[in-house]
C-alpha cells in the first residue's frame, strides 16, 4: 500500500513538468535497431460460420460445433480453425516483414480454405547508385487465395530498386518525452538508448512464456536502466504501458506518424488474378511500371513537419482491356508550436489520370486542430473538401473533444 501511494505521489508531482521537446537529435533520425522475432497462433473460428440462432450458442474461439434443433430442422455441424503467423526481421542492411493469415473450415455450413497476406515485404539495402545509398525491393502485399464454393486468387507482385531510406522517428520523440517526464536530462546518448529499447518493445514482449507478465517486468527494467532511472521501473510501467498521464498521452499524439528521410523507387507491378464462380468466371492481369517518391522532414526550426509522396502508375489491365496512366500525390503538414498544448494537421491530395477510356481528377484538402485547455479537457476541430470521380463530392466541418466534469 505504501509503495502504491508513493508511486501516485510521484505521478502527481511530475504531471505538470512537460513543456514540449526540442526535436534536436537529428543525428539519431537514421537509427536502425536490429531485431528479429516471430509468432504463430491458432484459434477456433467456428462461431462466424454458423447461422442464427446457433451463432449465439457458440463461443468466439470454438473450433468444433454441433447443433441439433428439437423441431426437426436441419442439424448443424461445423469445424473452423484460424492461424496467424507474424515475422519481423529488421537489420541495418535489410528488412523482411511477413504476416500471413489462414482459415480452414469443414461442415454443413461452409467448407474450404482461405489465405490472406496483408503484408509481405523485403528490402535489401546494399545497392549504390551515383554515390547514393539504395536498395532492392520486392513485395506481395494483399496476396490472397480462397477455395470454397468459389475459387479465387489475387497475386499482386511488385519489385524494383530505390534510392534513399525513410525512417520513422516517433520512438525518438517518445524517448525525449519520457525523459522529460521523469526529469532526466535529454542528452543525445540517453535519448538514443531509450529510443532503442522503445523500438525493441515488440521483440521483448513477444517470447511465449507461462506468464507473460515476466516479459513486461523484464522489458520495463531494461527501459528504466536505459533512461537512468533503474529504481523507478514501477512508475515507468504505469506511465508508458498503461498510458496513465493525460498530458503525456496528448503530447505523444503530436509526434505520431512523423518520418524523416527520402526515397525514390522504380519498379514493375504484375498482378494476375482469377475468380471462378460468382459473379462470373474471369482471369485478368494488370501489369506496368511504377515510379514513386517520398520526402519527409522538418522546416522552420522544427516548427513544421512535412510528409510528401507521389506515385506514377502506368500499365495495361486485361480486365478493362485498356491502357492507363495516372498520378497520385499526398502532402501532409503538421505545425508543432513550442507550446505542447496544441498542434495543427493539414493535408492536400491530387489524383489524376486516364483510366478505362476516361480522364479522372480527384482532389482533397483538409485541416484539423487539437488543443488541451487542461489535462481533463481537450478539444478538436477540422474541415475538409473532397472532389472525386468515384464518390460524392462533399464539404465537411467537425468539432468536438472530451471533458471530465467530476
Amino acid at each position: 500500500m505504501r509503495k502504491t501511494t508513493a508511486v501516485l505521489v510521484v505521478l502527481l508531482i511530475t504531471a505538470g513538468s512537460l513543456f514540449g521537446i526540442s526535436l534536436e537529435h537529428e543525428d539519431l533520425y537514421d537509427m536502425v535497431v536490429p531485431m528479429r522475432y516471430d509468432s504463430l497462433s491458432v484459434s477456433g473460428t467456428t462461431q462466424n460460420l454458423l447461422p442464427w440462432p446457433f451463432f449465439g450458442d457458440a463461443h468466439p474461439d470454438d473450433a468444433f460445433f454441433i447443433g441439433v434443433p428439437f423441431d426437426g430442422g436441419d442439424a448443424v455441424f461445423q469445424i473452423g480453425l484460424g492461424a496467424q503467423y507474424s515475422y519481423v526481421d529488421q537489420q541495418r542492411n535489410y528488412t523482411l516483414m511477413l504476416n500471413p493469415q489462414g482459415n480452414a473450415f469443414l461442415g454443413t455450413e461452409q467448407m474450404g480454405l482461405s489465405i490472406n497476406v496483408p503484408t509481405i515485404t523485403y528490402r535489401l539495402y546494399t545497392l549504390e547508385l551515383g554515390g547514393y545509398p539504395g536498395f532492392y525491393f520486392v513485395s506481395g502485399d494483399g496476396t490472397s487465395l480462397n477455395i470454397s464454393g468459389d475459387f479465387s486468387f489475387d497475386l499482386p507482385i511488385q519489385g524494383g530498386i530505390g534510392l534513399g531510406r525513410m525512417h520513422e522517428i516517433f520512438s525518438i520523440a517518445r524517448a525525449e518525452l519520457l525523459l522529460n517526464y521523469f526529469d532526466v536530462p535529454a542528452e543525445t546518448e540517453t535519448v538514443r538508448r531509450t529510443a532503442e529499447v522503445l523500438e525493441l518493445k515488440g521483440a521483448r514482449l513477444n517470447p511465449m512464456r507461462e506468464d507473460h507478465a515476466e516479459n513486461y517486468l523484464s522489458y520495463y527494467r531494461e527501459l528504466a536502466d536505459a533512461m537512468g532511472i533503474s529504481d523507478q521501473a514501477d512508475e515507468l510501467f504505469i506511465i508508458e504501458q498503461i498510458n496513465a498521464s493525460q498530458i503525456l498521452r496528448f503530447e505523444s499524439r503530436r509526434y505520431e506518424d512523423l518520418k524523416h528521410g527520402w526515397e525514390i523507387t522504380a519498379g514493375v507491378m504484375l498482378n494476375p488474378s482469377y475468380n471462378l464462380g460468382w459473379p462470373a468466371d474471369e482471369f485478368h492481369i494488370d501489369i506496368g511500371p511504377r515510379i514513386g517518391a517520398h520526402f519527409a522532414g522538418f522546416l522552420a526550426e522544427n516548427l513544421l513537419h512535412y510528409d510528401a509522396e507521389g506515385t506514377v502508375h502506368i500499365g495495361y489491365d486485361t480486365d478493362d482491356t485498356n491502357f492507363y496512366i495516372g498520378l497520385e500525390t499526398d502532402f501532409r503538414l503538421r505545425y508543432l508550436p513550442d507550446n505542447y498544448r496544441w498542434w495543427i494537421d493539414g493535408e492536400a491530395g491530387l489524383d489524376f489520370g486516364y483510366y478505362n477510356t476516361s480522364f479522372d481528377v480527384g482532389f482533397n484538402l483538409g485541416a484539423a486542430g487539437y488543443y488541451m485547455f487542461d489535462p481533463n479537457f481537450t478539444v478538436n476541430a477540422g474541415t475538409g473538401i473532397h472532389i472525386s470521380p468515384t464518390t460524392q463530392n462533399r464539404f465537411s466541418l467537425s468539432a468536438g473533444g472530451s471533458i471530465r466534469l467530476w
